[in-house]
């Protein structure tokens, strides 16, 4: 709480003194302020990590985001079921692991091969 005050008032000084004589609204101005602070505000919206990697040569700063659509699956380890869901979730910019994933085998019924 205290830092946002701090920064209200470092807003308002410095509309205060660049913007008090020109037609830009507070608004305006605030907005103008921490666009200029953030230095990744003039980049385009990158969606997945491979994006990312094309647009900066790296990945460093990429963030997955966990939306509505970020769900667990219940597709063991190594199935096609599960190898999409990663497809999927790398596509569309989620993390990989989701906390609910299935995590072990228990009530799965494989083929049985016979001994030789």
């Amino acid at each position: 709480m205290e830092r946002d005050a701090w920064f209200f008032s470092l807003c308002f000084c410095v509309i205060h003194k660049h913007y008090r004589h020109t037609s830009v609204s507070c608004v305006e101005a605030i907005r103008q302020i921490l666009k200029n602070l953030d230095p990744m505000s003039s980049r385009k919206e990158i969606k997945n990590v491979f994006e990312a990697i094309l647009e900066y040569g790296h990945d460093e700063d990429f963030v997955p985001y966990e939306g509505d659509q970020f769900s667990a699956t219940d597709a063991p380890a190594g199935s096609d079921a599960k190898i999409e869901a990663l497809r999927q979730r790398v596509l569309s910019g989620q993390p990989l692991w989701h906390d609910a994933d299935r995590k072990d085998y228990s009530g799965l019924t494989g083929a049985i091969r016979p001994r030789e």
